[in-house]
């Protein structure tokens, strides 16, 4: 382990006397005894995906797991939010989940979550994604510019990105996107921006404070788009059409 970040509860403040305690026993999260045997079918029940992002020997890893107990929006205490230090050279894989880029992303049905590379470079990056084989549906990867999906029917399979990648992929349990709900993301990664990302193209996106008050619209016809905010806290509304998609998104 390289770092850990710690999120206050809401009310909590911090003054020059509070300590943080943290040891080894918290970097478990449930007991797992030693004489267990998981079968493929035990494993099945509750499968983890790994994403991986590597260039040279510099390398990031993510998680994504699926849960009958599990939301699809962000959970403080079942997901964790992706740590970007920009003192790194490695690429940071991650999944959407809500709003926020995360590292660790528990979710009920893998439906439309969007995967992208923070990479401030402009070279090459191999994303793998393994543990394939442990989900009960086959997996598919879409590509919103080139609108094609990729069944995923090994174990693990690997593409090559160029630099950054945001709002361009999505993996999802179903071949028919257009039938699918949700099909519009919106988050911000990189401090100061918002991507929009969605299977079909957005026609219209509008920005409002937590007062009410419009602050910016975008008329655009594209599956990806971002642009800058001011850090805060915004409600996004972006719309295809025929479906409209909000979310409360904050800027760093």
């Amino acid at each position: 382990m390289q770092a850990f970040f710690v999120e206050l509860k809401e009310g909590a403040t911090l003054d020059e006397n509070t300590s943080i305690t943290f040891n080894t026993d918290m970097m478990l999260a449930e007991k797992v005894e030693p004489t267990e045997v998981v079968t493929k079918s035990t494993s099945a029940s509750h499968p983890v995906i790994t994403l991986t992002a590597q260039r040279g020997n510099e390398k990031s890893a993510a998680r994504l797991l699926t849960s009958d107990k599990a939301d699809n929006g962000y959970k403080a205490d079942e997901d964790a939010v992706v740590l970007l230090d920009s003192e790194l050279d490695a690429p940071m894989v991650y999944t959407v989940s809500g709003s926020l880029a995360t590292q660790v992303n528990a979710v009920k049905r893998i439906q439309n979550i969007g995967l992208g590379v923070f990479h401030k470079g402009n070279d090459e990056v191999t994303v793998t994604i393994e543990g394939l084989n442990r989900m009960t549906e086959t997996l598919y990867l879409y590509d919103t510019q080139t609108r094609k999906s990729v069944k995923l029917d090994s174990d693990s399979y690997s593409l090559q990105i160029s630099g950054d990648s945001h709002g361009r992929y999505f993996l999802r349990d179903s071949d028919l996107g257009y039938e699918l709900e949700n099909t519009i993301s919106i988050y911000s990664v990189r401090q100061g921006q918002v991507i929009v990302s969605a299977l079909r193209p957005v026609k219209e996106i509008k920005v409002f404070s937590l007062s009410g008050s419009q602050v910016r619209r975008f008329s655009v016809n594209t599956t990806q788009y971002s642009f800058n905010l001011p850090a805060g806290i915004y409600m996004i509304y972006a719309s295809d059409g025929e479906q409209e998609y909000a979310e409360k998104v904050i800027v760093r």
